[in-house]
């Protein structure tokens, strides 16, 4: 069932600190994509600094995605000028189009994590989800907003998976949203948008996501769809430096947590994946993803999603976490 109804432009929107990805799927012209460069400043280490300009650029490629920025087209109907700032005015009561949204977050923005809870006969995991949570986010308490799940679980011990967030930077993206009076169904991060693409191997618990230069460098360890421990680089950080680090966050997660991923999905170019399989420091089998370039990637399923709703319920949505009980 689709999540915006066929009078919607339906539109997947990826943001990092250079830039905006606007992205639909077109019956007839397939995936559209249009990269916009955020002004310097705007949004550094996932913090909306001036949500004006943030707003402005999503709203330029948004209406450019189809590289038709007339007056008669669809998405300029929507548009409004005001003291200079382009923005999708807000519907009316006898407007039947809308602007439906599903929005990819940087990553720097969410803070995920793997807990080993040990079994206590009587006390509620919930509470003992959110005492961990409380310390070990570097936030106060009353601003925290998380998502848990339950992963597995041994004799001894519960397998939780988090993601946290300060709601005050979660709310930064509200209001961005809202300025637009955009329709969002759901706010992600990449490598929870990226396993999705990976399609992960029947009784395939854990995989490695690895990417190298463009706007950042990730590497991701996801364990059961869930993002369990990330490493976010900057894009001049040398690849054999993001290569050790790498191996040692996937040495902690072997030595505290029993987790070894069966594969490598690299997102890159063939030289880089050459060079990443050159450096020998993995012996577990790298593949390429299907997708040379990430942002169609997050931009396929982000389309995907947002006309179809068919993946709702695998992606990380942080528009679902709670406030931490006070």
């Amino acid at each position: 069932m689709a999540i915006f109804s066929s009078n919607s432009i339906s539109i997947g929107l990826a943001l990092n600190s250079k830039s905006v990805l606007a992205v639909r799927l077109d019956q007839e012209r397939g995936i559209l994509l249009n990269k916009k460069e955020i002004p310097a400043e705007a949004l550094v280490l996932g913090n909306i600094i001036n949500v004006n300009s943030v707003a402005e650029t999503m709203a330029t490629a948004i209406l450019e995605t189809k590289g038709d920025a007339s007056k008669d087209s669809k998405e300029s109907k929507l548009l409004s000028k005001k003291k200079g700032i382009f923005r999708f005015r807000k519907k009316s009561k006898g407007d039947k189009d809308t602007i439906g949204a599903a929005i990819c977050i940087p990553s720097e923005a969410v803070f995920t994590s793997l807990l080993s809870v040990p079994l206590v006969v009587g006390k509620d995991l919930g509470v003992e989800v959110e005492e961990r949570i409380e310390k070990i986010i570097p936030v106060k308490p009353e601003d925290i907003v998380y998502l848990w799940k339950q992963l597995g679980k041994t004799d001894e011990e519960i397998h939780v998976a988090i993601a946290a967030m300060d709601r005050r930077v979660l709310n930064q993206y509200r209001i961005l949203c809202e300025k637009q009076h955009l329709r969002v169904a759901s706010m992600s991060i990449p490598s929870s948008i990226i396993w999705l693409s990976a399609a992960p191997k029947q009784k395939e618990t854990a995989l490695l996501f690895v990417r190298f230069k463009d706007d950042y460098s990730i590497s991701s360890l996801m364990y059961h769809s869930w993002p369990i421990d990330e490493l976010v680089l900057p894009s001049e950080i040398d690849m054999k430096d993001q290569i050790e680090r790498t191996k040692q966050m996937l040495q902690e997660q072997r030595d505290v947590n029993g987790i070894v991923p069966k594969r490598i999905v690299f997102v890159g170019s063939d030289e880089e994946m050459k060079q990443l399989q050159d450096s020998g420091e993995f012996s577990i089998p790298i593949e390429k993803s299907a997708f040379a370039v990430p942002e169609r990637i997050v931009g396929y399923e982000l389309g995907l999603f947002s006309i179809l709703g068919s993946r709702k319920d695998k992606l990380l949505n942080m528009l679902s976490a709670e406030r931490l009980e006070q």
